[in-house]
């Protein structure tokens, strides 16, 4: 996350891929840490290196995790699903936004937190953790 923060993105791509391949081999593909991993790769891809194509293969994988490990309805999937809905609508992607949206109809409902992005949530307890090793 250090390297994400500073904007180095490669080596934040090179980190979490490293860490990914250790925890599906360790944990599972469907593992809390392992889907944080994915979603980590995600943010990087999205909002860092805006490369969409690679976000969105990223989103479905940690989406196909979330829902294997949690359920279609669980909070962190549709966490998933809205920032897709958003990597799709930005990357001008329409067809496969409407799919998303034919999948998942509750994405044109109105919320309280519409229009901000979530994709940072998992890294705060990560930060958490960090700060805790520290002391």
């Amino acid at each position: 996350m250090v390297y994400r923060n500073l904007k180095n993105n490669e080596k934040a791509l090179e980190y979490y891929e490293r860490a990914l391949k250790g925890y599906e081999r360790m944990l599972g593909k469907n593992h809390p840490s392992t889907l944080d991993t994915v979603s980590n790769i995600v943010v990087v891809y999205d909002v860092g290196t805006k490369e969409y194509g690679k976000a969105e293969e990223y989103y479905k994988k940690a989406l196909k995790g979330y829902e294997a490990q949690l359920g279609r309805d669980s909070e962190d999937t549709k966490r998933c699903v809205r920032n897709l809905s958003m990597c799709l609508k930005e990357s001008g992607n329409i067809k496969r936004l409407v799919e998303l949206k034919e999948a998942y109809p509750w994405l044109d409902e109105k919320s309280d937190d519409e229009g901000e992005s979530e994709e940072d949530e998992s890294d705060d307890e990560e930060e958490s953790d960090d700060e805790d090793e520290g002391e």
